[in-house]
């Protein structure tokens, strides 16, 4: 299947998945949802990959075009990514203010 390499499907055998015809049998969505509940994988990536070879695109095509779409069902199943504390929080500019001034 197209996008899926040895990694991700070392990934789903972990979950039971050893087939391409066992995972067309599975919603992206609800793989990708055993993937996170396991830990085994919290790439939103995966879940690009696993919609693309079921729809046999690459990966990066449907990033592109359906982020949005599926960042907001990922949301509605509570299963968004989120952004890390620290990198959520604004950038202080005290220390660019500090060189600026230290250059007058």
């Amino acid at each position: 299947m197209k996008g899926l390499g040895r990694m991700s499907w070392n990934m789903l055998s972990a979950i039971g998945i050893t087939s391409p015809e066992a995972l067309r049998a599975r919603d992206p969505f609800e793989v990708y949802a055993t993937l996170h509940r396991m830990k085994v994988t919290r790439s939103v990536n995966m879940l690009y990959a696993l919609i693309g070879a079921l729809e046999d695109k690459h990966w990066q095509e449907i990033a592109r075009d359906r982020r949005t779409e599926i960042l907001m069902r990922l949301d509605d199943m509570r299963l968004a990514p989120c952004r890390s504390p620290k990198s959520a929080q604004p950038r202080s500019r005290t220390s660019r203010s500090r060189v600026s001034l230290s250059r007058m």
